[in-house]
């Protein structure tokens, strides 16, 4: 009996669980394949080291993009409480 685990997450994982047991074995998980044969080679030290460098620069991108989001949504906020605050003193001239 097997379970499969659907949606993002679940394929995450398994793609994540592959990738850790090709390099446990000494195979480069990102080759790819054609229909006719699965061609796979060794994975030497640097490309352990340009992995590692690759995803340390993914996650800084990452934290980079969630502050880029972050500042806008104030930016946002901040307009529209001015704007709330323009409508209301503009109603209670009247």
């Amino acid at each position: 009996m097997s379970e499969t685990k659907g949606g993002p997450y679940g394929d995450q994982t398994g793609a994540k669980f592959w990738q850790v047991i090709c390099r446990e074995h000494g195979y480069d998980p990102t080759v790819r394949h054609d229909d006719r044969t699965v061609k796979m080679r060794k994975v030497t030290k640097s490309d352990i080291e340009m992995m590692e460098k690759k995803s340390k620069q993914d996650k800084e991108d990452h934290s980079l993009n969630v502050y880029i989001v972050f500042g806008f949504s104030l930016l946002i906020l901040f307009l529209l409480l001015c704007g709330f605050y323009l409508l209301m003193k503009k109603r209670l001239k009247v």
